[in-house]
């Protein structure tokens, strides 16, 4: 199937991870060129290898936080200097925290809402003025992972006999001032 990105220059966060990995085979598979970004150089060098077995010239990787907006801009203008702009910006980056509210821990909330929020606000930031230069590109935000894993993430049961209610409407109950189902 032709989707229309042979020769497409794809950004793509949290590229080292299985998903980014999946996601940057299948942009490669559709003849695009590929960038992953991530934090751990070892994870990085290690999936770029695997996705080089399959084209060897259309994958980099950039070494970034996506909770530093220096590094973020350095990540982008990296990507963007090499390929002479950016087309697409996929943005997979950040953990999953879990837990309820009750045994949340505060500042691994926190990192996840610099990531997940503030990195992916500020990639798409520092990508946009490479593809205006195009005349147009596109943006994927990746924030939840109910996919994977449906509800498993979204609700723990503390009493196995009381229903695990679905993530919206556990939010609705809160709000108005209940707890339980």
């Amino acid at each position: 199937m032709d989707l229309g990105l042979r020769d497409k220059r794809v950004l793509i966060t949290g590229g080292s991870g299985a998903i980014g990995l999946a996601t940057a085979r299948l942009f490669l598979q559709e003849g695009a060129r590929v960038a992953i970004c991530g934090r751990d150089e070892g994870r990085l060098r290690a999936g770029a290898d695997r996705l080089r077995a399959l084209h060897a010239d259309a994958v980099l990787t950039v070494r970034a936080d996506l909770r530093e907006a220096n590094q973020v801009q350095r990540m982008v203008d990296e990507v963007a200097a090499v390929w002479d702009g950016l087309d697409v910006l996929v943005n997979l980056a950040g953990t999953n925290v879990r837990g309820t509210l009750d045994d949340l821990d505060v500042n691994a909330w926190w990192r996840a809402l610099e990531t997940k929020l503030l990195g992916y606000m500020e990639s798409i930031r520092c990508v946009l003025p490479y593809m205006r230069r195009a005349g147009g590109g596109r943006i994927v935000n990746v924030v939840g992972q109910a996919g994977k894993r449906p509800q498993a993430t979204a609700c723990r049961r503390r009493r196995p006999t009381r229903p695990c209610w679905p993530p919206a409407k556990r939010w609705r109950m809160v709000w108005r001032g209940s707890t339980s189902p």
